[in-house]
């Protein structure tokens, strides 16, 4: 669809253009002129649209959709950002809250939680349940059987839904300095596992100080 040609606008006293703010979404911008159509993929691009309003030519600007062949153009390409989860549908602009493949992503990993509650009951806690039907969906694990072998599956002292007394309690009869030291270890090796899931989406923050509170609690009795 043509948007109305853009009028030139000149200047006496500055001798080059300088674009405005410009977001380009998932669509590829065109410019064309009475005998040319250029695509407009990156700010480069823009700024030479920019330069040719400037000195006086008159051009249309309109947007084409993207072909599936394009679909790996949904990454920032010298320096544009090509968003496919912009729903130009919105009256403001604004991208929806939820996409349709998030809410398809979602979707599996609550199927996959529950196989495996169907499996193990209460056995895992629910972050864990969670992440290990990530980690599935993400091909990082295959099985439903087994559990990863990570140590976020084997808890030293504690879990999301234990309180400090009762790492406290599981911590105390540690007295050896190798099996000290293993434990400590481990819960730093924990801390690290958690940290990453945080940052890929997989444990919310609520989550990573609920979990972090816990292992700092056990590391603490272990440090007494």
């Amino acid at each position: 669809m043509s948007h109305p040609s853009v009028e030139p606008t000149t200047s006496s006293t500055t001798t080059h253009a300088t674009p405005p703010n410009v977001f380009v979404c998932s669509k590829i911008l065109i410019k064309a002129t009475r005998t040319t159509a250029v695509s407009i993929c990156s700010v480069e691009d823009l700024t030479d649209v920019w330069d040719d309003i400037f000195h006086g030519n008159k051009i249309t600007l309109w947007c084409n959709g993207l072909k599936d062949s394009d679909k790996k153009r949904n990454k920032r390409v010298k320096g544009v950002c090509y968003d496919h989860d912009f729903d130009s549908s919105t009256e403001d602009g604004e991208p929806h809250k939820k996409t349709r493949k998030a809410e398809i992503r979602d979707d599996k990993v609550e199927k996959n939680i529950q196989k495996l509650k169907d499996n193990y009951g209460t056995l895992f806690t629910p972050m864990q349940y969670r992440i290990w039907s990530e980690m599935i969906i993400s091909s990082l694990h295959s099985s439903f059987d087994e559990p990863p072998k990570t140590s976020m599956f084997h808890r030293v002292g504690s879990t999301c839904q234990s309180s400090k007394k009762d790492a406290i309690s599981t911590t105390s009869t540690i007295s050896s300095p190798g099996k000290l030291a293993d434990v400590c270890t481990r819960c730093y090796q924990q801390l690290s596992e958690l940290s990453n899931l945080r940052s890929n989406g997989v444990v919310s923050d609520v989550e990573f100080e609920e979990e972090k509170n816990a292992i700092m609690a056990t590391l603490k009795t272990l440090n007494n």
